[in-house]
């Protein structure tokens, strides 16, 4: 029996059903950034986050970055908020962009930790600490809460 080939999407592999029987890199060429986005909220919370306008803090794209926050994936959850950050006209671009700097943050430390004998991934304190600031300035705005956060 064949395997099913697998598409990444956002440093992550999932099935995808409509290119199953293409190969990761072929199948990732339909796919704009922003759709693989998407379909990795829609397989966080069930939903796209498109249709009736909702409360930011029901949206689904800011759910799923609290879902992957709380797996420690910062990463995808760096990229899912930039997704409303990029495409949204609010009044709350410091607070998403100081969620996006604490969680680029965490991708630097998990390179550290994971690789801190490496030419790059060994120096990621430095960085870390300055996205860090960056959030923590960003944030500081909106203490001490905001958004159901």
């Amino acid at each position: 029996m064949r395997a099913r080939e697998r598409s990444l999407v956002l440093g992550r592999c999932v099935t995808c059903g409509f290119a199953h029987r293409l190969s990761r890199d072929k199948s990732k060429l339909f796919m704009s950034k922003g759709e693989r986005i998407s379909q990795l909220v829609s397989q966080l919370t069930g939903a796209e986050g498109k249709g009736k306008p909702l409360l930011v803090s029901e949206h689904p794209y800011y759910r799923a970055f609290f879902q992957c926050w709380n797996e420690q994936r910062y990463y995808e959850a760096h990229d899912v908020l930039e997704q409303v950050w990029l495409n949204t006209e609010t009044s709350d671009d410091d607070f998403f962009k100081g969620l996006i700097q604490g969680a680029g943050a965490f991708v630097h430390l998990q390179k550290q930790f994971r690789r801190p004998e490496h030419p790059t991934d060994g120096r990621r304190l430095r960085p870390a600490w300055r996205l860090f600031k960056l959030a923590q300035t960003n944030l500081e705005p909106y203490f001490p809460a905001y958004l159901d956060l």
